[in-house]
Order: C-alpha cells, then structure tokens, then sequence
C-alpha cells in the first residue's frame, strides 16, 4: 500500500537548468510525528534525486535534513556538522544529512546547483531567520544538467509501521512556491494524494502557490497530560507519569473518528474501563473519545470519562483534538 501524502508537479519552459531554488514552509507542524518534506528532481544524465526535511516521532528536537542522489559515486560534507554517506533500501546511492529539526512558520529554501565535473550541491537557506547551511556536495557518474520538470511531497513514513491507521497519522500542512531556476519560475502544472488515506488529504492551488494538507480531522502528536503528569502506554496498560516527550509511549494522536493513538503502538486504541487500558483498534464506541475544552474532560462515546485511576477534569490534550 502507498504511503499516505501529497504531491505537487512542476514544469520550467527550458530543457535543463544549471540551478533550481525550491521554496516550502511548513504552516502547521505535525507535533511528535514521522512526516518528510521534500523536494524531488531528476538529471539529464537519466538518474534523480531529493532534498527535503524530516520530524519524528518521539524526538522532540529530532529531526533532519537531507540531500540524496540515486546511483552517486562520491559525495562531500558541506557546513559543520553535516556527513554524508551510502544509503540502500529504495535503490542505492549517496546522501549528505545535517541533523536538524525544521522550524515550523519558517521557510526554507532548497538551492540545488550543477557545479560542472558531475558534482550537485544543496544549500538550505532559512529565509526567516537569514541563517544557512550546504548539505554537501553528491557526484553522479556520468555528466549532466538539472531536468526542468521536478516535484515537491509530503509524505508519512510512519507507514514503515503495519499497525499504522489513517486516524493516527497527525495533521499538517505545508506551503510551496513554485521554484525558480535560471531566472525563470516553474509553473504548477498538476498535483495529486496518495491512494491511500485520500480522504485525510487535500492540495489546493493558487496560481504560483500550492498548500499540502495531511491528516485533515486529526490531531498532531503530543502529550495527554494532567497535573503536571502525563498518560503513558506501555502494551496493554496505562499509566501516569513524569512527562518525558522522548517517550513514543507519551505521545497522542486523536482521529478524526474520535480514537486516541500511542506513538508506540499506532494500531492500538484507548478503551473506556476502570482504569482505561489501550487495546486494538476495532473502532467501538468505548474507542472513541471526545475532548470538552471548558470543561477539561475526555469522555468516551459510551458516557465514561478517561480514567487513569485520575480526577475526571483537567486533561491538557493534543493541538486539534476535539
């Protein structure tokens, strides 16, 4: 099955560039979640590449910044702290990486340059800060200049996971512009969702402009607290605890549909009981939950309130849980 996202297509009016700057800004961040942004493009030499960001899941400083090449044969570091090295698993190459948590509100732009001898370079410039770093530099085997015709996704790699569900992929949004190459802007010439999850995902379009939209009815990740301590799954039992945001066992996900999800076990549900406990999904009405913001209290559809051996009130609860 396809990994849940969104796609936006381009196209430059030139048969190769030398240069493509990509523009993306994340608008709402995903909270504690395994999303990736990222800009994809191909050679005329016949082989491609991306450079994108990454957050995740359990990492609440945790993220990253990349640049790939399918088939390299060499690549170089750039800014301190950046590496590079081989990946494998979705075909073989060369990747350099900075790790680093993309900002949300903040734009990024991707610079990617053809600097002769079959070397390309990223360069992220973070336009609201007015700070920047090069990924590295990536060399392909044979020669070649920059295709006029690359993409930019989202996509929920927390797909990796088979227990994975629709409802438990956090919302998000991006914001992409056109890119610009060779002094000319690419035109959005189509854009598309995944297959799968389709009903949680929209792009809209808006002449130079496009925003992706995943995980729409769903919270982002984050913690289920209350007095300073928060809801811990660990398999089939809850508890409070210290708050640790490292912990996936602490981190929620609320569906659309009402369900509540532990980042440790995306298939799993918490189920109304005294105490509450955390089973598989089945979607029953003692899975499903509602959050009164006034009031504090997260009650199941079958009249029972979430109880940790805990007063009712007083949950603090993900972003958009309702």
């Amino acid at each position: 099955m396809a990994t849940p996202g969104s796609y936006v297509y381009f196209q430059f009016p030139v048969k190769s560039l030398k240069r493509i700057d990509f523009s993306m800004r994340i608008t709402d961040g995903p909270g504690s979640a395994n999303v990736y942004w990222s800009n994809q493009f191909s050679f005329t030499n016949g082989v491609g590449g991306y450079a994108g960001m990454q957050t995740f899941r359990g990492a609440p400083d945790g993220g990253m910044f990349l640049f790939s090449v399918w088939n390299a044969v060499d690549a170089k570091p750039g800014s301190g702290g950046s590496y590079c090295k081989t990946f494998d698993g979705e075909g073989t190459g060369k990747t350099c990486r900075i790790k680093q948590r993309p900002i949300a509100g903040h734009t990024y732009d991707f610079r990617l340059t053809a600097d002769g001898g079959n070397w390309f370079t990223v360069t992220v410039l973070d336009t609201t800060a007015g700070t920047s770093f090069t990924l590295g530099s990536i060399k392909t085997a044979t020669p070649g200049d920059l295709s006029p015709n690359p993409f930019t996704w989202t996509e929920y790699f927390d797909w990796n996971d088979k227990t994975a569900m629709c409802a438990s992929q956090p919302y998000s949004a991006l914001a992409v512009t056109a890119p610009t190459g060779d002094g000319r802007q690419a035109k959005i010439t189509g854009h598309k969702s995944s297959e799968t999850c389709a009903g949680w995902t929209n792009v809209t379009v808006n002449g130079t402009q496009a925003t992706q939209v995943n995980g729409i009815g769903n919270s982002v990740g984050g913690p289920l607290s209350q007095s300073g301590r928060c809801l811990s799954a660990d398999r089939g039992t809850l508890s409070m605890a210290g708050c640790d945001a490292s912990k996936s066992g602490q981190t929620w996900t609320a569906g659309s549909d009402g369900s509540l999800h532990p980042g440790s076990a995306l298939g799993d549900c918490v189920t109304a009981g005294t105490p509450a406990t955390v089973a598989k999904c089945t979607g029953a009405t003692n899975q499903l939950w509602t959050y009164d913001h006034a009031a504090g209290t997260v009650t199941s559809r079958t009249g029972a309130p979430l109880n940790v051996n805990t007063a009712p009130g007083g949950w603090s609860v993900p972003k958009y849980m309702h």
